[in-house]
């Protein structure tokens, strides 16, 4: 029969997390279904594949097979591969406790961690022997402690970083490797290494109000079905009605048109400011009023029609190329998925206030923005993830750029309100009369996720945590003037890798073999070693959810 270190507590409803081979490095190896993991030299890490959430207290298992004098463990940001900050730059953000150096003492590693107080003396990790590592993030000052089940060390930190983090395990030397055995709550045993734990999960005692990472455990997301919030739709027919389908029940606010195969400009139209109102995001065109029965001439209860006037060789109803047809996202303004569109009209004040809070309400301050001019205007766009006080352009491929006006007064922000700045500096979000309008996205776990990612310029690119499967990506290279906005989704690239990506910035059709990203339950991984997506530094993305992880 089996033996007790082959037989899971995983079943379809509570999957456990794992040693995260995709963020391992190329030089990482796994047994035992990821629950073994061999750190490499260099201050190499494994870690878990699920993000530790940003309430609750947490608890998994670990024994080091060999390495006790440079055995590491702590957490930090998800998808690193290591303590050393020269390996990913300001990705490497980790806490560490229990290091052994000399002596062995707690540690702090970036500066987004703040050690608080400290309690218990730490002693090198023993081989052979099982500990308990546990992350409180109820408590006013989140604390990681390490228990062998009779001493305890531990120690809070007064601040710790927005990004997600994850349980780490690590060797920090730079010449030796190390072998870890750990528990998720999957397996007492530890992959065979002890016996015990019969019937539980865990081999030591689990303290009292610690739960197992797993997807049983994590929070219940706001939105369960993205597709009733966003969704894409792919058609070849012309013109007519387009349904995203009767299940999803979308009816969409937002709708962005692209055709596949010929070099036709984006259309973006929506319903604050109506039917056949459409402005392009590859160019700095004004807002046009398309001729009669041309372009989005309904937004309907699950999907939206194009005007029977409409071209077939066109923006909205192209049926030439070598493409396969159009594409067609749609987003739903409400509070739920956190997305509003507003309108205003400039007034030359140095800090004009829109209003965010009328029906539906935004909810919470924009982490993402799309913002136009309805007259010849660049597009700017807001993301939480630019360096401070820069922005970006949708219709070029421009580096991020920064300003010394108030082109918006982000600082002042908040779930009610936004306020964009005057003209001095050329920067124009609030010329006198002229009309304007803004796409705003706040962060809804388990649906949206609004971040950055360090390039590596490698096929075995890096890993990024969303909580959620993708259904749609954009990403941008924040400091480059030479990388597009690029666009990938599920419904082009139906398997992996996923890399039939178009280009915001740009009229032109649709292309794939690179750009490529893997979809995954949980987020992405890069799968290109340049291109648009992995040759820079730092990488912005938006990203909404097919799935949350949870389900």
């Amino acid at each position: 029969g089996l033996a007790a270190s082959d037989q899971m507590n995983d079943r379809p409803t509570n999957n456990y997390a794992t040693l995260n081979p995709l963020a391992g490095g190329t030089t990482s190896t796994f047994t035992e279904g990821n629950l073994v993991g061999t750190c490499p030299t260099t201050n190499g890490a494994v870690m878990s594949t699920i993000a530790l959430p940003s309430t609750g207290k947490w608890y998994c298992e670990f024994e080091f097979d060999s390495v006790t004098t440079y055995a590491t463990v702590g957490v930090g940001r998800m998808g690193m591969k290591g303590w050393n900050a020269t390996q990913e730059a300001a990705a490497e953000c980790a806490i560490l406790l229990g290091q052994a150096s000399d002596p062995p003492e707690y540690g702090v590693i970036g500066s987004d961690f703040t050690e608080g107080t400290t309690t218990g003396t730490p002693t090198a990790i023993a081989a052979d022997t099982v500990y308990g590592l546990m992350w409180d993030a109820d408590a006013s000052d989140k604390t990681l402690k390490v228990t062998d089940g009779t001493t305890t060390t531990s120690c809070t930190y007064t601040t710790t970083p927005s990004y997600d983090i994850g349980f780490i395990f690590a060797t920090s030397s730079t010449s030796l490797t190390g072998t870890v055995r750990v528990n998720f709550g999957q397996d007492p045993t530890l992959s065979g290494s002890v016996s015990g734990g019969a019937g539980s999960e865990f081999y030591l005692t689990k303290p009292e109000g610690y739960s197992a990472l797993s997807t049983a455990n994590l929070p219940t997301p706001t939105i369960a079905k993205g597709h009733e919030y966003f969704n894409t739709l792919l058609y070849d027919d012309g013109t007519g009605a387009k349904t995203f389908g009767a299940a999803d029940n979308l009816s969409p606010d937002l709708v962005w048109v692209k055709s596949r195969g010929s070099s036709n400009n984006h259309k973006l139209t929506d319903s604050l400011r109506g039917v056949q109102k459409s402005m392009e995001s590859d160019t700095v065109d004004a807002e046009v009023t398309e001729s009669s029965n041309v372009g989005v001439t309904v937004f309907g209860a699950d999907g939206f029609t194009i005007g029977s006037s409409s071209s077939t060789t066109g923006p909205y109803a192209d049926q030439t190329g070598t493409g396969t047809g159009m594409v067609g996202w749609g987003w739903k303004q409400d509070s739920t998925p956190g997305f509003k569109i507003v309108e205003w009209t400039g007034d030359t004040n140095t800090s004009q206030e829109i209003d965010t809070s009328g029906t539906p309400a935004l909810g919470a301050a924009p982490d993402f923005g799309i913002f136009k001019s309805l007259a010849s205007a660049n597009w700017y766009v807001y993301h939480k993830s630019l360096t401070a006080l820069n922005y970006l352009t949708l219709d070029t491929p421009d580096s991020q750029t920064g300003y010394d006006g108030d082109l918006w007064t982000v600082g002042e922000w908040d779930s009610d309100s936004i306020k964009v700045g005057d003209d001095s500096y050329g920067l124009y979000l609030n010329t006198n009369t002229q009309d304007y309008v803004a796409y705003l996205f706040s962060e809804v776990s388990g649906f949206s996720k609004f971040g950055i990612y360090t390039a590596n310029q490698a096929v075995d690119g890096p890993f990024v945590w969303l909580g959620f499967r993708p259904a749609f990506l954009m990403i941008k290279e924040r400091s480059s003037s030479y990388e597009n906005w690029t666009m990938l989704d599920s419904k082009r690239s139906t398997f992996n890798l996923a890399d039939d990506y178009i280009y915001g910035d740009t009229d032109g059709s649709e292309g794939d073999g690179y750009n490529g990203v893997d979809f995954l339950s949980n987020g992405f991984k890069v799968r290109t070693g340049g291109d648009s997506i992995n040759y820079g530094t730092d990488y912005i993305f938006a990203a909404f959810a097919e799935q949350p992880f949870k389900y």
